[in-house]
């Protein structure tokens, strides 16, 4: 019965290559690993990534909108 299984996803499935994108732990953009760095290996059990484009990811993070803080009252 376990051979009816499959080990591995084909290379050229949708869900492989959705499986291929990450998001940059900095900037929060969506890539795919090829154009991302990890932070860590397999051996890891959470990896982060980060933009190989380390300028354009530097603008998006800088550029990102603040968030206000709550204010104290009505």
């Amino acid at each position: 019965m376990n051979d009816l299984l499959p080990t591995a996803l084909p290379p050229d499935s949708a869900l492989a290559r959705r499986a291929a994108i990450v998001s940059c732990w900095l900037c929060g953009t969506r890539l795919h690993q090829n154009q991302m760095v990890p932070d860590g290996d397999s051996a890891c059990p959470d990896i982060r990534w980060y933009c190989q484009d380390t300028r354009a990811c530097s603008e998006r993070w800088t550029s990102a909108p603040r968030q206000q803080p709550p204010t104290g009252g009505e």
